[in-house]
């Protein structure tokens, strides 16, 4: 069957890959893996996150834009390939840049049992497998699970959203993560939230260091 882009859904010519040269031209790419430890993204987690190393996404999530239709696939349109395949994605854009050198471990944000299984897969861990395709790190699935049922986070503001995930998460088997250097992976960062409380679930791992990883930034 002849492949399609991942993102516009036309067709790939035979020297193109999942992403067309127009949408590779057009995507808006952050560019924040150039300076992973100060841009805008990393500043989210400055002073939120205990020994916070880096951050980065691929491009700006802007509602309506041909990015932003890839992600609602992902979450909603149940499409765990595409997620893997912008996992992969990921991985070889940024690997020039060195930003994946000393990390350890990716832990992707968990899904509820509930919300995994109405959806069919956890979109977050799938990114993460693919990103582990194109590095070789490997993926702890099982590090941290999500205890509390949460609702969606995209109608609340910044206070809600942070109350919404407070303590919505615990580890497991914390002893294999001991001074570690962990990527958390999720679809997009809005204000940090999600994010801020799987890294503070983190924090009692002697010695883990953190750094933050997704597809994509929403700018507010």
């Amino acid at each position: 069957m002849p492949r399609a882009c991942m993102v516009c859904g036309r067709r790939a010519s035979p020297t193109e890959g999942r992403l067309c040269a127009v949408c590779t031209l057009r995507l808006p790419w952050t560019m924040f893996w150039l300076s992973p430890g100060d841009n805008m993204m990393a500043r989210l987690f400055w002073g939120r996150i205990a020994r916070f190393q880096k951050a980065a996404a691929l491009f700006h999530y802007r509602p309506g834009t041909a990015a932003s239709h890839v992600i609602l696939r992902i979450k909603y349109g149940h499409s765990p390939g595409t997620a893997v395949l912008l996992g992969l994605l990921t991985a070889r854009k940024l690997l020039p840049s060195g930003f994946f050198d000393g990390i350890d471990a990716i832990i992707p944000v968990p899904l509820t049992a509930g919300r995994r299984l109405r959806r069919g897969y956890n979109q977050s861990e799938r990114i993460a497998r693919g990103i582990s395709m194109g590095t070789g790190i490997r993926v702890a699935r099982h590090a941290v699970r999500r205890i509390r049922f949460t609702k969606s986070q995209t109608q609340l503001n910044a206070w809600e959203r942070a109350s919404n995930v407070e303590h919505a998460f615990r580890l497991h088997k914390p002893a294999t993560l001991a001074h570690s250097h962990v990527l958390i992976v999720d679809d997009v960062v809005t204000t940090g939230s999600t994010i801020t409380s799987v890294a503070a679930t983190l924090a009692g791992i002697e010695g883990v260091r953190v750094s933050v990883l997704t597809v994509g930034f929403t700018q507010r």
